[in-house]
């Protein structure tokens, strides 16, 4: 029979493993930064997609407050999705493309 510590030893390797396993694994990801003056907004109109959004104020104006928004688009399949996006008094639509990349790189991004 195995002692206590052993089993707690073989079952953290085995979190580890399986966390490890998953950050390696190939994801289809695009990164979309904005420097914006006022209002910001992005819709992107596939919706098999995930977007994540970072914000950070560059200034804390009142009147005029600027954002440097980050948008990460992510997908388990290659794709190219359509957006919609509005930045200050901008307002377009583009297409963009994912591209292939690990796991872990979107990990490193959002904790940056």
């Amino acid at each position: 029979m195995r002692r206590r510590s052993e089993v707690c030893t073989h079952i953290a390797a085995v979190i580890l493993h399986r966390e490890y396993s998953r950050l390696l694994q190939p994801i289809y990801a695009a990164v979309i930064t904005m420097e914006c003056e006022g209002d910001y907004h992005l819709e992107v109109t596939d919706k098999e997609v995930k977007v994540i959004k970072q914000v950070k104020a560059l200034s804390n104006d009142v009147l005029k407050p600027r954002y440097r928004v980050t948008y990460i688009i992510t997908s388990n399949n290659p794709k190219t999705v359509r957006v919609r996006y509005a930045c200050g008094d901008e307002v377009d639509e583009q297409e963009v493309t994912l591209s292939k990349t690990m796991r872990y790189l979107i990990e490193l991004l959002l904790r940056g």
